[in-house]
């Protein structure tokens, strides 16, 4: 996305020197030339589609963007293994009624609750789900590979409940002070959880 802030404080027109100009040195992958239509109009600059910068974008500009296309990958293919993994479990499985139990909370977790935005209204059933999830592992007949998803699924819901609570607590949050107070108060118990999760997959 092109950033405004960054180019409204346009750094002075010199180059350091090349053997070719900016305009035919090949770009690091990812990025691409463009023109200021209107901080600089006509002016060249580069973007790789987050971040726009009047320089030529050097090595560490280059590394940060993979490793940022890197991140993404990865969260996609978590997703995508959470339901791959759950289909097979579920398509392949001769489970008692307390697994059968972690089977269905483990579908709603995935198929449901991860797909949600995190508001008013979902972050109590994130909660919820979380606690259900604990209760039912305290039992120790918990099919190990069920034991192995319900960490995959805990894992992704805490990083992402964890992400709200870090841009409430930075003020960056687009909901309502009354909204941002509620979810507030709920995600200040969620290191408890997490570690009453952790120590119950440990056997503490």
């Amino acid at each position: 996305m092109f950033n405004l802030g960054r180019l409204s404080r346009s750094p002075p027109r010199h180059q350091p020197r090349d053997p070719l100009q900016n305009d035919e040195r090949p770009l690091p992958i990812g990025w691409n030339r463009a023109f200021s239509n209107n901080v600089d109009p006509g002016r060249l600059y580069y973007s790789n589609g987050r971040q726009s910068q009047w320089n030529f974008p050097n090595e560490a500009d280059a590394q940060t963007f993979e490793l940022e296309q890197a991140d993404e990958q990865e969260d996609s293919e978590i997703g995508g293994n959470l339901r791959e993994n759950l289909a097979l479990i579920s398509n392949n499985n001769n489970f008692n009624q307390l697994n059968m139990d972690v089977l269905s909370a483990l579908r709603r977790m995935i198929t449901e609750d991860n797909e949600q935005t995190i508001n008013r209204l979902t972050i109590g059933r994130y909660m919820m789900d979380l606690e259900g999830l604990i209760y039912l592992l305290r039992d120790r007949e918990v099919h190990y590979v069920l034991k192995h998803l319900c960490e995959q699924i805990f894992e992704e819901i805490y990083e992402k409940l964890a992400k709200e609570k870090q841009i409430i607590d930075f003020g960056y949050t687009s909901h309502n002070e009354r909204d941002t107070t509620y979810l507030n108060e709920q995600l200040n118990g969620l290191n408890s959880i997490y570690i009453r999760f952790r120590n119950i997959i440990n056997n503490i």
